[in-house]
């Protein structure tokens, strides 16, 4: 088992999926604004966001770590990261008169 799984320290692990949320996050949030101007529908909009968002985890995961491992904690992480956004907005987001 240890010869397909590469041996890594939980604390690398950990540093790896917390670089890879921010890289993620960061990329996803410069990309946002082309999406509404290429994307007029809000749902693909959001759907591709999110896609964006894991993929560019997993290349983060992948092109640190050079692992399918590290491939697959990136995409958890953009993924992680997805929701974890998406509940703050939500959590902290004022509502209009109305509402």
């Amino acid at each position: 088992m240890s010869l397909l799984i590469p041996t890594q320290s939980s604390t690398q692990l950990t540093i790896l999926f917390v670089v890879c949320s921010i890289v993620s996050y960061a990329i996803t949030e410069i990309f946002k604004p082309l999406t509404k101007y290429y994307i007029p529908n809000s749902d693909l909009r959001i759907f591709a966001i999110r896609l964006l968002s894991c993929f560019v985890g997993a290349l983060a995961g992948y092109s640190l770590s050079k692992t399918a491992m590290g491939f697959w904690v990136g995409f958890g992480s953009g993924s992680t990261n997805t929701y974890v956004v998406d509940y703050l907005k939500n959590k902290f987001s004022t509502k209009k008169d109305g509402d």
